[in-house]
């Protein structure tokens, strides 16, 4: 029983840390290494993410700056980034890439909360299967040689606790989005 649970416990960690990654994807006023670091540049007949090819760096209040290692690629970059319609401003400066962002209309605004609470319900649904698929090992019927009905009981009770805990995390990563989003 210990090892479904914590092969469920590893599944949900799992989970909330590809919501957070996920949600750091989603465009707020402020500027985040995490808008662009994943995005895939065909650099020199190779798709790399643009945190491979240079360090990325905040210059506050709402821009970006790229470093590349490869001096000789920031217009090959900058032409990818813009092609991206992320909804930012590229421009070269020097050697390295400059990243504008514009800040959000209340609608664009809207569109992006409603973006980050799509993404949340969807990986609440991928914890309702971890958890369904976790009640289906405890089954007494299924291993019926080491479980009692007590310790099937016990462990629904201890995955129903698991879940109900990264649902509240869901929604506080989900509502403190949201206000990141309205600032």
């Amino acid at each position: 029983m210990d090892s479904i649970l914590k092969d469920f416990e590893k599944s949900v960690a799992a989970i909330l840390s590809a919501l957070s990654g996920e949600l750091g994807s989603v465009r707020t006023s402020r500027p985040s290494p995490q808008l662009i670091e994943d995005l895939k540049i065909d650099y020199m007949g190779t798709l790399m993410a643009v945190k491979q090819l240079g360090s990325i760096s905040i210059i506050p209040p709402r821009e970006m700056a790229i470093s590349l290692w490869d001096a000789s690629g920031v217009t090959i970059v900058a032409k990818a980034l813009e092609d991206a319609k992320r909804g930012f401003t590229v421009s070269v400066r020097g050697g390295a890439i400059y990243i504008a962002l514009p800040p959000l209309s209340q609608e664009r605004r809207d569109e992006m909360s409603k973006l980050a609470k799509s993404i949340a319900e969807i990986y609440r649904i991928k914890i309702r299967g971890a958890r369904e698929s976790a009640n289906k090992q405890l089954q007494v019927g299924k291993q019926a040689k080491t479980l009692t009905e007590d310790m099937e009981t016990r462990g629904k009770k201890k995955v129903q606790e698991v879940t109900e805990k990264a649902n509240k995390d869901i929604e506080a990563a989900v509502e403190k989005k949201v206000r990141e989003i309205a600032e």
